[in-house]
């Protein structure tokens, strides 16, 4: 599981509140979902505090079962060509989570980047450009909104309301001090980052 942050823009529709949080309104939460998974799409909301789920859409995934050359070559897309690292390559030596520097290759690291890239992820991430394109297109600068919005997969659980407006807080904090022309992107692996904030 991940989470994205990107500061993009508002979109029309309900959004949850933050009551006493320093923000009087949450942006939009979409959860990157196959079709066929609803029942992951529902375990989210369900299990999500209350006052969070106006805020959640279900933006549709593309499925890993439709993988193909065939089928990325139609989307304009192939697999990044320099996905594989050598052993002597930096990233190689750096914990994951912790980042701190190994002697030696990281066990981990060798296996995931010599591995080919499975139809899951190439799949999200299409669907995750999906996404920031949508959001992109929606971008008006002279609306006056501080524009962003939180993107997960659909495997997240957001049982925390308070949790989550501190860190809406804290992004809005943020964006108070740059430009509205600015776009850029936030990306929190599971971990030390976000361990209290999502599950």
């Amino acid at each position: 599981m991940a989470l994205w942050v990107a500061s993009l823009t508002y979109l029309h529709g309900a959004h949850g509140q933050c009551v006493g949080a320093g923000s009087a309104e949450l942006p939009p939460i979409y959860a990157v979902s196959v079709p066929r998974h609803k029942a992951r799409w529902d375990r989210l909301v369900n299990n999500s505090a209350p006052s969070l789920r106006s805020s959640l859409t279900r933006w549709l995934a593309h499925d890993a079962s439709e993988f193909s050359a065939d089928w990325l070559a139609t989307r304009n897309a192939s697999i990044f060509p320099g996905w594989k690292l050598s052993l002597d390559d930096p990233s190689m030596f750096l914990m994951p989570g912790h980042m701190q520097t190994w002697p030696y290759p990281v066990p981990y690291n060798v296996w995931y980047w010599s591995r080919s890239i499975s139809p899951g992820e190439a799949a999200l991430a299409l669907s995750s450009h999906d996404v920031w394109a949508h959001l992109a297109k929606a971008l008006d600068p002279k609306s006056g909104m501080r524009p962003w919005a939180i993107i997960l997969e659909d495997d997240a659980v957001l049982p925390d309301a308070k949790r989550l407006c501190a860190f809406v807080a804290t992004i809005e904090a943020s964006l108070a001090h740059r430009s509205l022309q600015e776009t850029w992107l936030v990306y929190l692996m599971t971990g030390t980052l976000c361990k209290d904030l999502v599950h």
